[in-house]
């Protein structure tokens, strides 16, 4: 009896160690460069430098614990390798705010970075009253091709969200090649599903 319970007490435990635990890293004020990992945003955070998140061998997934702001002048830098995404699941809305200068954010590798609204949730990009903009670019060559998606958490919902381009501040791209996308799964779905896109005056 007793060696067929420790037969099964390492059988467990070589099953649990086939699956690492994915840690998160929080940003609550101060952001750090991430690797594989998760992340919270639990407050409005400063983009100061650079700050390199990395998706090379697991999916990352940032989560909002309220509405939250990542401003600054430094540049937030977002790689997906192939077959590899970072997923902003936004129940709260996301505003990417200039500084004293630009915020600048990039998106490069192979993979794909998308943007998860739920009801009523929005992605801002803008800018201070004495500052620069945010300034979002998806990179790309021959070799990397990211893919960068705005999509509806909502298949049922007539609810708005929105993806909002304000004040000295754009969405677009550096590249021969590649792919951006607004996905309001109607091929899918065959159902009318609300996305807007605001761009305001200067």
């Amino acid at each position: 009896m007793e060696r067929r319970r420790s037969l099964i007490c390492t059988m467990l435990a070589s099953i649990f160690f086939c699956f690492p635990l994915q840690a998160v890293q929080v940003w609550d004020g101060v952001v750090s460069s991430v690797t594989d990992d998760n992340i919270q945003i639990t407050n409005d955070s400063v983009i100061g430098s650079h700050i390199d998140v990395k998706a090379e061998t697991t999916n990352i997934f940032v989560s909002l614990a309220q509405d939250s702001t990542l401003f600054g002048s430094g540049e937030l830098h977002l790689f997906a390798a192939v077959n590899r995404k970072i997923q902003f699941d936004l129940s709260h809305s996301l505003k990417f705010t200039g500084s004293t200068s630009d915020l600048l954010v990039t998106v490069n590798g192979g993979g794909t970075v998308e943007f998860v609204l739920y009801d009523d949730m929005k992605v801002t990009f803008t800018a201070t009253d004495e500052g620069g903009g945010a300034k979002f670019y998806v990179i790309m060559d021959v070799s990397d091709q990211p893919t960068v998606k705005f999509i509806r958490n909502s298949q049922a919902s007539d609810s708005n969200v929105e993806i909002v381009v304000a004040e000295k501040s754009i969405i677009s791209y550096l590249a021969k090649t590649g792919c951006l996308k607004v996905l309001t799964r109607l091929e899918q779905l065959n159902l009318f599903l609300k996305i807007l896109l605001q761009i305001q005056d200067e």
